[in-house]
């Protein structure tokens, strides 16, 4: 597709909708409760990385809760300071790229 932007600039875009993208179940969060250390919380995901930590999860042998209480005590042993729902991402992401 081109498209004349001001008569000055033609900016040619090869698009290509992503499947996953296309799928409304990856865009929208889903949240779910459950107890850190004694607290009730809630984290919301879309539903790709729920399903990531339910793999993990079964992988593992242990509960959701199990594998997330571990990433939140990673969380809060790290100089940087991020919610729980960017840790899980990103430790899925490293998870499965395989960076330590």
């Amino acid at each position: 597709m081109h498209t004349q932007v001001s008569g000055l600039v033609t900016l040619s875009v090869d698009y290509e909708p992503c499947p996953l993208i296309m799928n409304r179940r990856v865009l929208v969060l889903e949240k779910r409760s459950l107890a850190l250390s004694g607290h009730r919380t809630s984290l919301a995901l879309e539903a790709v990385f729920w399903d990531a930590l339910r793999d993990v999860a079964e992988a593992e042998n242990k509960s959701m809760a199990r594998v997330i209480a571990d990433i939140d005590q990673d969380r809060a042993k790290s100089p940087e300071k991020t919610g729980l729902a960017s840790a899980v991402r990103v430790w899925l992401f490293k998870r499965y790229a395989n960076i330590s």
